[in-house]
């Protein structure tokens, strides 16, 4: 087994039982799925790997972009970039790109995303940013590509 394999598979298990992107039991923001991806991409190990790698790097303050790359390829994803898409209303769209193909993707309503934030809020949605991403990159790889939307109220 590569040790590219074995990493993936020990990163998948430790994102399962909470360990990276799991939102705390008293947090009430949570994600679920919006609607189906347009335009999704293939997946195989290595571009979960490296997307898995991508979203470590996502930091609060890249959700609030404007339409274009948040987080270039590099050395340790170079098949992937983070973009920050055109956007429905009021919201925010995030997703993890492989060329023309979208792998995973986030909708975050701007009433997240407001200019004078408590950091304990800046970590809550950052939090289910993420898991929201993993999940819409585990529901590609389950055959179902769906985009997911954050919901709910902060806990802090």
């Amino acid at each position: 087994m590569s040790v590219l394999r074995v990493l993936s598979r020990v990163i998948i298990l430790l994102i399962t039982i909470g360990v990276f992107y799991s939102t705390p039991a008293f947090a009430a923001l949570n994600n679920a799925p919006l609607n189906p991806m347009n335009n999704p991409g293939a997946l195989n190990n290595g571009l979960i790997h490296e997307a898995q790698v991508a979203i470590t790097e996502l930091d609060y303050d890249d959700l609030n972009h404007l339409p274009g790359t948040i987080i270039n390829p590099s050395p340790n994803h170079p098949n992937i970039r983070i973009d920050a898409q055109n956007p429905p209303p009021n919201a925010h769209n995030i997703q993890i790109q492989r060329g023309g193909n979208t792998i995973a993707g986030v909708i975050i309503d701007n009433q997240y995303l407001p200019a004078n934030i408590r950091p304990g809020m800046r970590e809550e949605v950052l939090r289910v940013v993420r898991a929201a991403l993993v999940n819409s990159l585990d529901s590609l790889r389950a055959g179902h590509p769906q985009m997911f939307q954050i919901s709910g109220s902060f806990s802090n």
